[in-house]
């Protein structure tokens, strides 16, 4: 017998079948192909080429590269990543509908939406994340648009109200 892949002659026996019928010595198997999972309806594995496989780093499992088979076992590419994990390992950024890795996913409690940490910011006064597009900064901390503890004046300025005095008549009526 000859491998299909290399063209040596092995002895009789010396050769694995992979998925599409051909002979590939041991050699070859070692050194340029992965077991993965090869089927879109159940867990088959068997040698593929390498070129022909992607690596989830979720389990470290190599799959054939192939739509069906990477929708059955619930592989997904990140283009942040630029690498493969599981459904597990995934999340849908509410704000720009990208998927995301789950590390990088952020709840805000306020707006009740997950989203990749990149497009938020702290606010300590809220002691959470807030969105960064919306959040309002006023001396250096952060504030949720909807705070009571912020007022836009006549020119579109964002102030920060003074809780501690008590408004009175004639304060607010002097402005």
């Amino acid at each position: 017998e000859h491998c299909d892949h290399c063209g040596n002659y092995v002895e009789e026996g010396g050769t694995r079948r992979e998925y599409s019928d051909d002979n590939v010595c041991e050699s070859c198997i070692d050194n340029e192909y992965h077991y993965a999972y090869v089927s879109s309806s159940s867990d088959c594995m068997d040698w593929i080429h390498e070129d022909d496989t992607i690596r989830c780093e979720s389990d470290g499992e190599y799959y054939r590269f192939n739509v069906q088979v990477l929708e059955y076992h619930e592989v997904h590419y990140l283009e942040s990543y630029d690498e493969y994990f599981h459904d597990d390992d995934c999340a849908i950024c509410d704000y720009s509908d990208e998927l995301i890795h789950v590390s990088y996913s952020v709840h805000l409690e306020i707006d009740e939406v997950d989203v990749s940490s990149e497009y938020t910011v702290y606010s300590n006064h809220h002691s959470s994340y807030l969105l960064e597009e919306t959040a309002i900064e006023i001396e250096g901390e952060y504030y949720h648009a909807d705070s009571a503890d912020i007022v836009m004046d006549e020119a579109g300025i964002w102030h920060l109200l003074d809780t501690t005095q008590p408004i009175t008549l004639e304060k607010a009526t002097a402005a």
